[in-house]
């Protein structure tokens, strides 16, 4: 700080300390003001934060109960329907393998099976995923395991398809590790989970198509293969005499009625008693022959 001599020959002090005084009280208010809105930022932080954990675990809590809700109706039909559950579509898709802890359910023509045991081709993203929480029939024959094709609807599908329908349909019926759960209401099965009109008919088509298929006019030759130096082998298959279909059968010798010489041919268990078939001389198996 400087002194002058005015005039009248008195000292004057500058007012250079002054200034600093006043700057200084002004940097210690702005210091104060932000040091006490600091923590009130904070807080307002820490409250927004436990706000949204709140609605967060409200969220979640809402799915859950929706969830829980859900599985008390279901137990509640259960022990009305004597151990049988009653899916609709839209429960049904609460078990599609997308949640862990919940079964993977799998409807074929309206019956619906526990396969959370073979997770491994129904889960989210596996080769059969379409399948779970929902009823895919339709994709058992045409193989298209997309949206579009992965649906219940049989229409127009020829006997043979049906019969394939019907034969993974006994699969899951056979199948230990995939237990039974109940049914789906709709196509198949109404309200109460009695048959539907649909669902009658198509056991009357599968029930015609296999005997369609049995009883043909003209059973389908045995196949025959000749090894030199050790004989020949005859047996059936799904496939002998160029005719696929879905049983085996069993070689007999009957009298063509064309030709009126004897053949080899394949005849299913439900017709092994008719008249006209003989075993072939020299088996040594029932299913196949090796003749010299």
């Amino acid at each position: 700080v400087f002194d002058d001599v005015d005039g009248a020959g008195s000292r004057r002090r500058h007012g250079g300390r002054r200034q600093d005084d006043k700057e200084m009280r002004s940097n210690l208010g702005r210091n104060h003001k932000e040091h006490v809105e600091t923590p009130r930022k904070n807080a307002a932080n820490a409250v927004i934060a436990l706000l949204v954990l709140v609605v967060s675990g409200l969220v979640v809590g809402i799915q859950f109960f929706r969830f829980e809700d859900k599985a008390n109706t279901w137990l509640e039909k259960q022990k009305e329907n004597q151990g049988q559950l009653l899916f609709t579509k839209e429960i049904l898709r609460d078990f599609d393998g997308s949640v862990e802890g919940r079964p993977i359910v799998v409807c074929i023509v309206g019956s619906c099976y526990n396969v959370s045991a073979g997770a491994r081709f129904y889960s989210k993203g596996m080769h059969y995923a379409c399948f779970a929480g929902n009823d895919g029939s339709r994709a058992y024959v045409t193989g298209k395991f997309d949206k579009e094709g992965c649906i219940d609807d049989l229409e127009g599908l020829k006997p043979g398809e049906l019969i394939t329908v019907d034969g993974w349909l006994k699969f899951y019926q056979n199948q230990t590790k995939y237990n039974y759960m109940g049914k789906l209401i709709g196509r198949y099965y109404d309200s109460t989970g009695e048959e539907t009109e649909e669902l009658k008919t198509f056991h009357k088509l599968v029930a015609q198509a296999r005997h369609d298929e049995i009883f043909m006019k003209k059973l389908p030759a045995c196949n025959v293969h000749l090894f030199p130096g050790e004989g020949t082998r005859i047996w059936c298959s799904s496939d002998s005499g160029g005719l696929e279909r879905h049983w085996i059968g069993l070689p007999r010798m009957e009298k063509d009625e064309d030709t009126g010489e004897d053949r080899c041919v394949c005849v299913p268990p439900e017709r092994l008693n008719e008249n006209g078939f003989r075993i072939l001389p020299n088996c040594t198996e029932e299913n196949q022959c090796y003749q010299n």
